[in-house]
């Protein structure tokens, strides 16, 4: 099916509120008050002044390294920093940020040059920068226990910033290794050794000697670390949390038993990170000695507040994974949240998004939709791939992997819309949302998954084993009790229905019974045994069926298919072509990128070209949409000021659905649901449109270089082999998308390669052809 069969969907915006009652509703995370310092100055500032203060040290070892540590680490944190997934002036950090003035309050000086941040992320992790930037991933909050487990997490992490780990480490790694090559997009070199976590760990146990906090936070931290892998809780997934009376799942889509946990602590740490638990705990203990834990408290801020930064951290963990395409996670998640908020609309309205794309990417899909270029040189999606193995897993989350693995797409398309319809009678038809998830999964029913009305039951499975049960009868000849003379009354033209059993009809018929028999003769006696399991899917809507609405979208989509099909054989002679452009006035352009390479070297990344250009490229995105007469929004991660918090949170939510669509990776049914980006685009900046425009550039290494050098020695080749050997050779990619966030789509799409150098020339011409094509008038031609 075409993209554009199914619905616009779109969220609601709700204006963020501190103050959340939970048992009703959740509304995102964004920051708040005005951007830190480390917004305004750029990556490139702030290396040349780290730069500039290594220089003026005198006797200091291995500068060159050092400079290459600045470098790498301003870039890869400005990186991170700007990517929209960091939080400030929110609750969470706002309480993260009174533990460290807690924890530290005997050390006022460290405490002052420490930055706390939370990022939206759920791998429970924790990271410290070499300039004191500390962040906490919102999984690692979802995952604490009290107040001293996170104190416990900020002294080793401090302790990594006072003893300057990362930079040490940086530069034992390059000394050991000069083979490497790198990117520079992830800052792979930027990690501490086992000595150093080790060294962090005792020294952020004497850290937290001075703190009030009790040592079964040190503990804790530990364990929880141990199990970080686990979802946030452990509750046993009850079987009948996605069922209801008519749709039951037969019992081989359940494990007998999950899987149990694994408890080591002395696991082999060879190809780790980070040493072994068992080995931090006995360094840290050696440290502590006798522990005297009297007077020491657990919560020391308030524990009425770190439950509920703690839950706001488990909400967002559910859209959070969303985004990152951890549906079957996300369905644990909201699990056990739900049984916690039973009436949350936002848990439920996230339950429906995950099963319904769960449904999408398990639907077949038979459509030629923006068959564009995968973008792999911007965003590395092999991670995000939806996971259903459920070998690996542990504990009760088990449970729910195996049950997703184990559905078909029908089945899963079946469960959603059973789910989503009864939400959205729930919520009285007033989510536009939950209307147009609907709407897309009757689509994915009828059109992806070919389904017919008549594939579905009318009757209960109680109803349809006792109609099999009579047919059973009148096919044994058990009904000679019947009177002969006796008037008998028919409800139905069906009933009245005699076939001659010697008859072709007569054996069909009766063939279909004795099938059905045979079926359930093998079956155990009980009723879910009774249905053939491959069918249970054929009960979800029973009850539905009784509601006109439901019927009449059912039969729209099978519509739809019908019309879809009988267009594909009519498709020959009569398509059109847009010989014109787009025909927009308006859109946002968001947050370009301008990526510079040099293969030749081994640290290949161009971090001040790359940032030069991306200033350049800027100025000519923005003169090139006047000259095309569009209206635009600018709006980037770089330009902000201490005053833009209602720009920095645009952005966030922008770039969430640009990522979120990323890691669709195109899909051709799977939407983008996460985020408020749609209403903010449509109220604050009249358009429905976001560009985004990119480019990189390679110095290309030469790949005839060894016979070009022994041809110069040559008289006859050398004036051909000089020339190849003076001449420098680049690639450049640019690529160019336009979203309609309204519907969903991918609206226009260029990408070019070409082996030459990125020009201003020709970055003005390809960007006035992208922007002339999107104002221009549509005009459609045979």
């Amino acid at each position: 099916m075409k993209f554009s069969y199914l619905l616009p969907i779109f969220v609601c915006l709700n204006l963020f509120s501190q103050n959340q009652d939970l048992t009703k509703n959740y509304i995102p995370l964004k920051s708040s008050g005005k951007l830190p310092d480390i917004y305004t100055q750029s990556a490139a500032q702030k290396t040349n002044n780290d730069i500039a203060t290594l220089n003026r040290k005198k006797g200091e070892t291995n500068k060159s390294d050092k400079r290459k540590f600045y470098l790498e680490s301003n870039f890869y944190q400005d990186k991170l920093l700007r990517s929209g997934r960091i939080l400030f002036g929110d609750p969470i950090s706002n309480f993260v940020n009174k533990v460290a003035d807690e924890v530290f309050r005997g050390n006022p000086e460290l405490r002052s040059k420490l930055q706390i941040f939370v990022v939206k992320s759920n791998v429970v992790n924790a990271f410290c920068f070499d300039n004191g930037i500390i962040l906490l991933n919102s999984g690692l909050i979802a995952q604490l226990d009290n107040e001293a487990q996170l104190a416990s997490i900020l002294c080793h992490e401090a302790s990594h910033f006072t003893k300057k780990h990362s930079i040490e480490s940086f530069v034992t790694i390059r000394n050991e290794s000069r083979k490497r090559y790198s990117d520079g997009s992830e800052f792979d070199e930027y990690q501490h050794s086992k000595e150093s976590e080790l060294e962090a760990d005792v020294e952020g146990a004497k850290l937290f000697k001075n703190s009030n906090y009790s040592y079964k936070g040190v503990v804790g931290a530990f364990n929880l670390l141990k199990y970080a892998y686990l979802p946030f809780d452990e509750v046993i997934f009850d079987k009948s949390f996605l069922e209801d009376s008519n749709l039951v799942f037969p019992n081989s889509y359940f494990l007998k038993e999950t899987a149990s946990i694994k408890k080591e602590e002395e696991y082999d740490d060879a190809k780790s990170t980070h040493p072994n638990i068992k080995k931090r705990k006995e360094a840290v203990s050696n440290e502590l000695g006798a522990i005297d834990d009297s007077g020491r408290e657990k919560f020391l801020v308030s524990q009425t507040e770190f439950n509920t930064i703690r839950e706001l951290a488990r909400f967002e963990s559910c859209r959070i994974g969303l985004l990152y395409k951890d549906y079957v996670e996300c369905v644990y998640n909201n699990y056990l949240l739900l049984k916690k908020y039973p009436k949350n609309v936002f848990l439920k309205t996230t339950l429906a998004k995950a099963l319904f794309q769960i449904a999408a990417y398990k639907s077949p899909t038979e459509s030629d939709y923006n068959d564009v270029l995968k973008v792999e040189v911007l965003e590395d999606n092999s991670s995000y791939n939806i996971d259903f193995e459920y070998d690996s897993k542990e504990g009760n989350s088990q449970q729910v992997y195996h049950l997703f693995n184990k559905l078909n797409a029908t089945q899963s398309t079946a469960l959603a819309l059973n789910y989503t319809w009864k939400l959205k009678k729930e919520l009285n038809d007033t989510s536009k949302l939950i209307n147009q998830l609907c709407d897309s999964l009757f689509v994915l029913a009828a059109v992806n998954n070919k389904v017919n009305s008549d594939y579905f039951r009318k009757v209960t499975p109680q109803q349809y084993l006792k109609q099999l049960e009579e047919r059973n009868k009148l096919f044994k000849n058990e009904s000679s009790d019947i009177k002969v003379n006796e008037p008998k009354k028919y409800t139905a033209l069906d009933e009245i229905a005699e076939t001659d059993k010697d008859s072709k009809i007569g054996k069909i018929e009766n063939q279909k019974v004795k099938e059905e028999i045979k079926i359930l003769e093998k079956k155990d006696t009980t009723l879910v045994a009774k249905i053939d399991e491959s069918e249970f899917e054929r009960f979800a809507f029973v009850d539905f069926f009784k509601q006109p609405d439901f019927v009449s979208k059912l039969s729209k989509a099978i519509n739809l298919r019908i019309q879809i099909d009988k267009k594909s054989n009519d498709r020959e002679g009569r398509t059109h072509r847009n010989r014109g452009g787009l025909g927009i006035d308006s859109l946002v352009i968001l947050d370009p990128f301008y990526v510079k390479l040099d293969e030749r070297k081994r640290d290949g990344y161009k971090y001040f070209a790359s940032d030069e250009k991306l200033d350049e490229f800027g100025v000519i995105l923005k003169n090139n949409a006047d000259l095309a007469g569009l209206k635009y929004a600018y709006i980037d991660s770089k330009s902000l000021k201490a005053d833009d918090i209602d720009v920095y949170n645009d952005f966030t939510l922008f770039n969430d659905w640009k990522n979120e669509f990323l890691y669709n990776d195109f899909h051709k049914t799977a939407l983008v649901l996460n985020n408020n980006a749609y209403d903010v685009l449509r109220k604050k900046y009249n358009t429905n449109y976001v560009l985004w425009n990119g480019i990189v550039n390679t110095r290309m290494r030469k790949e005839y270089l060894a016979y070009a050098l022994l041809g110069t020695v040559f008289i006859y080749p050398a004036p051909f082999t000089i020339p190849y050997l003076l001449r420098k050779e680049y690639s450049t990619y640019y690529l160019s998308v336009l979203f309609d966030l309204k519907t969903n789509q991918v609206v226009y799409y260029k990408s070019l390669y070409l082996k030459m150098s990125d020009t201003e020339d020709f970055l003005n011409a390809f960007t006035y052809d992208v922007m002339n094509r999107i104002k221009t008038e549509v005009k459609y031609k045979k």
